[in-house]
């Protein structure tokens, strides 16, 4: 129990970390593929006295379990000195490896951490993929499935037997030429059926995209990857952490339906835990509203709200 914990507080420190990385970047106009040329960081003098001096003092028996950074208002100097604190401190930690092998042991079925559990549930009691009385129609195949930000090839999903394939995408894998290193945002929309899918699960992947209207552009730019045949239902697998509508000054469970009913999703099923909130959408391109727009917009005030949001331009 102990060590589980401990494994707990640690994915929630890297959560911490890379969330706040990608602000910096996206408050400097950089990329995580081009800022280290474009800081030239080995000879930034601010970003390595602001690593060193993580390197040297932290203690890593001690994870804070809050958000430690304050970023609001920092100059460009001070953004480099805490990009620099930032990553010494993944460094000291063991480096972005040791946050996947967590990660991975809490997919682990027998650590009860896999969130497609629930997903085969539904799809087992709605038998929305079970084969027709028709025995004679033999041009059916099985759906295939798409997995967002898959940590394990051993998860349920993956193990159910449900679909005659899924295609499993993170950004840093953990298991070359199972799980496909990539970002989904970067993947070719496809132009035929045969390179879309029955069903997509994004579970835990949209409240890591640090920007509001970048998260708007994923959904949209999933409901391009369902297939366009009428074989089986179109459904969407998604997992947020449960005060990203809760607890949030522009998001709750009312305006997150409004934006998933207007990009052509019905909600077929709901479920809270203490920490998370699963759904499963069935998609309908007919019932897609391409004019709709979301700005962000304070719905709850309140000091102690987080700022999660999803715009839509």
């Amino acid at each position: 129990m102990a060590r589980r914990k401990t494994a707990r507080q640690l994915i929630r420190r890297f959560h911490i970390l890379l969330k706040n990385k990608a602000i910096i970047l996206n408050k400097l106009e950089l990329t995580e593929e081009t800022y280290k040329n474009q800081l030239n960081l080995n000879k930034n003098k601010t970003y390595q006295d602001a690593k060193n001096a993580i390197l040297q003092t932290l203690k890593v028996n001690k994870t804070p379990s809050t958000n430690d950074f304050q970023l609001t208002g920092l100059n460009r100097s001070q953004l480099i000195g805490k990009l620099g604190e930032i990553e010494g401190e993944i460094e000291k930690r063991g480096g972005l490896e040791t946050y996947q092998s967590a990660s991975t042991q809490g997919q682990d079925g027998k650590r009860g951490g896999d969130s497609s559990k629930k997903l085969v549930e539904w799809l087992r009691e709605l038998k929305c993929y079970s084969p027709s009385d028709d025995t004679n129609n033999t041009t059916v195949k099985s759906p295939t499935a798409m997995e967002i930000g898959c940590l394990s090839s051993q998860n349920e999903i993956s193990k159910c037997k449900i679909f005659h394939s899924v295609t499993k995408l993170d950004l840093h894998s953990q298991e070359p030429g199972v799980i496909e290193e990539q970002d989904f945002m970067e993947r070719p929309i496809p132009k035929t059926d045969a390179s879309r899918f029955d069903l997509i699960s994004c579970s835990l992947v949209v409240n890591f995209v640090p920007d509001a209207e970048a998260r708007g552009e994923m959904l949209r730019r999933i409901t391009k990857f369902f297939k366009t045949g009428n074989d089986w239902p179109k459904m969407l697998f998604f997992v947020l952490p449960l005060p990203c509508i809760t607890n949030s000054r522009y998001c709750d469970d009312a305006s997150f339906g409004i934006i998933m009913e207007k990009l052509g999703f019905v909600e077929i099923r709901k479920h809270t835990s203490n920490k998370l909130a699963y759904w499963l959408f069935e998609y309908d391109s007919k019932r897609r509203n391409l004019k709709f727009s979301v700005k962000k917009k304070e719905l709850h005030p309140g000091g102690n709200r987080n700022n999660f949001c999803v715009v839509l331009s």
